[in-house]
């Protein structure tokens, strides 16, 4: 009995009371909803912080031209920062140790970085894409060279040392941690305090063969602030410093970014406003024939901004105005630009919507004789000049194009590698054109427009076509409006097509051309499924099918002489057989429709020719009805609107060579 009354009583004790249950279980809920409020603080911070990425992220597109985010330097570590919180988040989502945690954290990190330069580097190319400005450095640096003929060795060695130091330090400063902290810091390296002593004690001549023979693009990336402000600043030697080495240094700074310094807006203000008279008109070519995206409307109305545009704007359109006046007080003929449109007027689109709706010739091809005929319009039009011709030839035509901008311009850079890089490959394009694109807001409401238009079958009438381009007509009007305040000195000469509101656009820039700058004419690309209106001669409006037919227009109104006519005529049917030759068999098909315009065109041009002339024609004329003829396709069809090729005639190829021989 003893032994089961001490079992018992040792079974109570070893069993907890109801009170201490119920205060461990107190604490533990206690425990348990303070981790829950601490968790539910850490998720609201962590939104919150969320939050503010996104807005600063947000912010940083926005105001692409105003905030110090984008100074290089500050860029850098913005990317740098908004990769490791990437990264830290994703990680604390995968739910990864800490070691793995930080190692994901600066691979993000690095992969932004990456992304972040290589944007830079497509932005801020350094590289001289411009023949003409390449043999512009060299003849400079042989005409400085000649006059330092005395100590021509020495100025050639402080030339080679200043260039291994610029190179040296691009290197450094193009990537790294360091150089960022330092341009934050605003310190400099010993190199860039040699690169400022050698420029600011050489002699005017031998700072001109250092200008002349660096990299200015990598002078202004990696030379320190007050570098520039001894070149370019109040007070400093601006005035010492050649045309060419002022456009070298202004080639430099916009390629190098000048939106979000403003020490930088100072120094390209500065260099305009030092250009008058003849030397304006050359720096104005020079800037618009550098064979990329870059050019003096960029400049203007992108890079400079503020205080800085305005004094730049009015001094650009002041001077061309004096020049204009000089021109007519002498009886010179004024400088002619060419502004055309891209898609339906220089190239093909194909039928393809929304480019276009011509179909006659195959997709992306270049028109016959299209750039031969804005070369010549230009040439006929234009006052020589001897040293700087090249650069007023190359410059003379202005693409106009509906493309929006985009992110520190990268639409436009692409945009003019696909317009001009396969012409020039082929050998079509002489010229380096100035590419105008549009925004982003009126392609937009233009596409829903468009697009709402197609549904709805709203294209019965004219007037509702035209409504529907109306946003990109007025975008395009804005932008030829920029580029006549730049150029009040010149006439222009517009072409463009009836499918995409470019005639509502010379209408209206017909209409408010006034004293700004000079409409000679204007030609509209007559596609078919089009049509224009009847009145368009008060405003001097031309329709044509071909470029031959623009090119009798262009006779007709005294733009260009008979003899300029007829060798647009004959270098569009050379155009015609090098698009047999290139294209295919399908030129009998694809291209029936254009060759008959082509002999239409041949023919009213012969009524006004005779002699030579004339037998030129005729045989322009039997070499088109040659190709014409020449060719049987035979095409299988696989899908709804498509074939496959089979086969083809070769009779076509050998009768080409045999009227070619025969000529």
């Amino acid at each position: 009995m003893e032994r089961l009354a001490t079992f018992f009583r040792g079974k109570q004790d070893a069993e907890p009371s109801a009170t201490g249950v119920f205060e461990a279980y107190i604490d533990a809920t206690g425990m348990a909803e303070a981790v829950v409020v601490q968790g539910t603080v850490l998720i609201t911070w962590m939104r919150r912080v969320d939050l503010l990425v996104v807005v600063a992220i947000a912010l940083y597109f926005v105001t692409e031209r105003r905030t110090v985010l984008h100074k290089r330097e500050y860029e850098k570590l913005f990317w740098l920062f908004i990769g490791v919180y990437a990264g830290a988040r994703t990680a604390g989502a995968l739910q990864l140790t800490l070691p793995m945690t930080v190692a994901f954290a600066l691979l993000v990190a690095e992969t932004f970085n990456l992304l972040a330069s290589y944007v830079t580097s497509q932005v801020t190319s350094l590289k001289m894409l411009s023949d003409g400005l390449w043999a512009l450095r060299k003849q400079e640096a042989r005409r400085c060279l000649k006059e330092l003929s005395s100590q021509s060795g020495f100025v050639r060695g402080r030339t080679f040392h200043l260039k291994d130091l610029v190179d040296k330090l691009y290197g450094t400063k193009a990537a790294g941690l360091k150089m960022v902290l330092f341009g934050v810091l605003k310190l400099h390296t010993p190199q860039q305090e040699q690169i400022h002593s050698i420029l600011k004690t050489s002699p005017a001549k031998e700072l001109n063969y250092h200008l002349s023979m660096i990299n200015c693009s990598k002078l202004a990336y990696v030379a320190e602030r007050g570098t520039f402000s001894m070149l370019l600043g109040e007070g400093g030697r601006i005035k010492e410093l050649s045309l060419v080495s002022k456009v070298l240094l202004l080639d430099g700074l916009q390629r190098i970014g000048i939106v979000s310094s403003n020490s930088k807006q100072l120094w390209a203000r500065n260099l305009v406003l030092s250009f008058h008279g003849k030397e304006l008109e050359v720096m104005k070519a020079i800037l618009d024939s550098r064979g990329d995206w870059h050019s003096l409307h960029k400049l203007v109305f992108y890079d400079l901004r503020g205080v800085a545009q305005q004094e730049v704007m009015r001094h650009l359109h002041s001077e061309g105005l004096k020049r204009k006046d000089e021109q007519t007080f002498m009886g010179n003929v004024p400088m002619t630009k060419v502004i055309s449109d891209v898609d339906d007027t220089l190239l093909c689109s194909g039928g393809r919507w929304p480019a276009g709706v011509d179909a006659r010739l195959p997709k992306r091809v270049m028109y016959p004789g299209c750039c031969f005929l804005f070369q010549q319009i230009a040439a006929a039009n234009s006052p020589k000049h001897n040293e700087f011709s090249q650069f007023f030839s190359s410059a003379s035509l202005v693409l106009l194009t509906a493309r929006p901008k985009s992110y520190k311009g990268m639409s436009e850079i692409y945009s003019y590698k696909m317009l001009t890089g396969p012409l020039k490959r082929k050998g079509l394009l002489r010229m380096e054109p100035v590419v105008l694109c549009g925004d982003l807001k009126s392609g937009l409401h233009t596409g829903l427009k468009s697009l709402l238009a197609v549904l709805m079958d709203r294209f019965k009438t004219r007037n509702a076509a035209r409504a529907v381009w109306s946003p990109i007509a007025l975008k395009k009007a804005e932008a030829v409006k920029q580029f006549m305040m730049l150029y009040a000195e010149c006439q222009l000469v517009l072409f463009g097509d009836s499918g995409q509101g470019d005639l509502e656009l010379m209408k209206v820039l017909s209409d408010e051309s006034g004293g700004q700058a000079g409409i000679r004419a204007s030609f509209i690309h007559k596609v078919p499924s089009t049509s224009t209106s009847t009145n368009m001669g008060t405003r001097k409006i031309f329709p044509y099918k071909t470029y031959i037919g623009a090119a009798t227009l262009c006779y007709k109104d005294g733009i260009l002489c008979l003899k300029d006519t007829v060798r647009v005529a004959a270098e569009v049917v050379n155009d015609l057989e090098f698009l047999a030759g290139s294209v295919g068999p399908e030129i009998k098909t694809l291209m029936k429709v254009y060759l008959g315009d082509v002999r239409n065109d041949l023919s009213s041009l012969q009524r006004y020719c005779k002699g030579d002339e004339l037998n030129l024609l005729q045989m322009l004329q039997k070499r088109v009805e040659v190709l014409a003829e020449c060719g049987d396709v035979r095409v299988e069809h696989t899908q709804p609107g498509r074939g496959k090729l089979m086969s083809f005639g070769r009779r076509w190829r050998n009768k080409i060579k045999y009227r070619l021989s025969k000529r």
